[in-house]
């Protein structure tokens, strides 16, 4: 309750920057490269951190492509030596200027055709801010806290997690040939927006607010609220009362909770309410060893978890919780809609996994490597089933054209996931279980069950029948969820 986000922020200098043809054509002179050779430019000290390996194998890539050799240049402090001894390595040790600390970062990005910033992480990135204000393309990772701008703006291309050289290199040989007029203006317009240089005014009222006993004194202890620009919520509904007041299409009603669904600028939003689960909940899970779910905390920690691992799920956008009784809390959590999408189960159901054979064995790979992502990071689901599975509707329509790419599946429902350092097996175990309770309906074939094992394990298939799962065990749980349904039906 006493923590406040500020905005980001861009110096004035950076307002309405229009540097002259002249000014660009002295610094790619001072720089050694002619007018129209193409310049990537990295801003930053801290080499490794910013990854100068990442960019100097890029180029050397999209030089043995092309043909064409671009020029990287480097502008911060730092050791580069073991830098240039990789770019000798990589043939491209001509192509690579470091230049050091610089003052004029404005007018270098002004000379340049893309700023590249493959960081392997990164609390902010404004130098990502300064390339949008001043016109230029940014090619950056979405570990870095403001790489979400980069994406609202249109001004570049972020790359998802987990990384992949090849498609750094993709990327920068695609940005590279195509004409940057788009990404510049799309750029420079977004950041002069008032917001991007509001961030000290705002401070200072907050300051002057805590020093007088203002609002910020008033509110509650244990009170947080949290809310992205990119809900487009009014005044009135971005307060506590307000989103719990939100009206749309109820999805789902249980005890303590609700999840409905609300459009704004024609987005759909998921809303989870929890309103309090109750000692008599609290009792029952303490006592059987389990920890009760409290609010929307488990799902939005879940959520900002998985999507740093490289796990798909939907984008958190607001979350809040408010009272000090546990089991009267008041929480919520907001999510994008995935649109056109359809879950696994309802895509069975329709026999269109038996139809496309294809389609299926893509979706065995995809689930096993979302399972081995969580479990290798400590993180088990608790309800992991086909339902909470979702692919676009269009991927899933059988006689379409082979797919050239991978499915992309994304993962929901985490509002009991539970993160650890490392995941217990007999957790491993009860979400592999429930994953295949749930498709036991699908027809799955030997060699089907066999591809989902390798891909889990990352080993040859007799190893893997061997450790680390006990795969047995795996399919007694499934068989044992499956006579329970069946007997219940019944």
């Amino acid at each position: 309750s006493r923590f406040t986000v500020l905005p980001p922020t861009l110096r004035d200098e950076y307002r309405d920057f229009s540097p002259s043809a002249e000014s660009r054509t002295g610094i790619r002179r001072e720089i050694g490269v002619g007018d129209d050779d193409q310049v990537v430019l990295m801003v930053g000290s801290g080499f490794r951190t910013k990854g100068v390996d990442r960019a100097i194998r890029a180029v050397a890539a999209v030089a043995a492509d092309s043909g064409r050799r671009p020029h990287l240049i480097i502008a911060g402090d730092g050791k580069a030596e073991p830098y240039r001894a990789l770019a000798r390595t990589c043939g491209v040790q001509a192509q690579i200027n470091f230049l050091g600390g610089r003052a004029d970062v404005p007018e270098l990005m002004a000379a340049a055709d893309v700023l590249l910033h493959p960081a392997y992480n990164e609390n902010t990135g404004a130098v990502l801010l300064e390339a949008m204000a001043v016109g230029l393309p940014v090619l950056t990772t979405d570990v870095c806290g403001y790489a979400s701008y980069v994406i609202d703006a249109g001004a570049g291309c972020v790359l998802q997690s987990p990384f992949n050289q090849l498609s750094l290199d993709t990327a920068l040989y695609v940005m590279l040939r195509t004409d940057p007029a788009t990404w510049r203006r799309q750029g420079t317009a977004y950041t002069q927006r008032p917001l991007f240089y509001s961030m000290p005014d705002k401070a200072v009222d907050l300051i002057e607010q805590t020093a007088s006993g203002g609002p910020h004194r008033a509110r509650k202890s244990g009170d947080v609220i949290y809310l992205s620009e990119r809900l487009h919520l009014g005044e009135a509904e971005a307060t506590f009362d307000g989103i719990l007041s939100l009206s749309g299409e109820t999805f789902r009603q249980a005890p303590g909770r609700c999840t409905l669904r609300f459009v704004r600028q024609g987005t759909g939003y998921f809303l989870k309410k929890h309103n309090g689960v109750g000692w008599r909940e609290i009792a029952k899970n303490l006592v059987s060893l389990k920890l009760p779910v409290l609010g929307a905390q488990n799902e939005w920690h879940a959520l900002h978890v998985l999507r740093r691992k490289g796990v798909k799920t939907p984008a958190p956008l607001g979350f809040g919780t408010r009272g000090r009784n546990p089991a009267r809390r008041e929480s919520f959590v907001i999510m994008e809609e995935i649109a056109d999408s359809i879950s696994l189960e309802h895509l069975s159901q329709q026999n269109g996994l038996s139809n496309d054979a294809s389609l299926k064995r893509d979706l065995i790979r995809g689930l096993a490597g979302i399972a081995r992502n969580l479990h290798l990071n400590g993180v088990n689901h608790r309800d992991f089933y086909l339902c909470h599975f979702l692919i676009d509707k269009r991927v899933a329509t059988t006689g379409e054209a082979p797919r050239k790419d991978s499915v992309d599946i994304v993962l929901i429902d985490l509002h009991r996931a539970q993160i650890r350092r490392s995941t217990p097996m007999r957790w491993i175990v009860k979400d592999l279980g429930g994953l295949y309770y749930s498709a036991m309906d699908i027809n799955l074939s030997r060699n089907d069950r066999f591809r989902f094992i390798k891909a889990y394990s990352g080993q040859s298939l007799r190893v893997a029948l061997e450790v680390p799962v006990d795969w047995g065990k795996v399919e007694k749980r499934a068989l044992a969820l499956y006579r329970s349904e069946r007997a219940a039906l019944q």
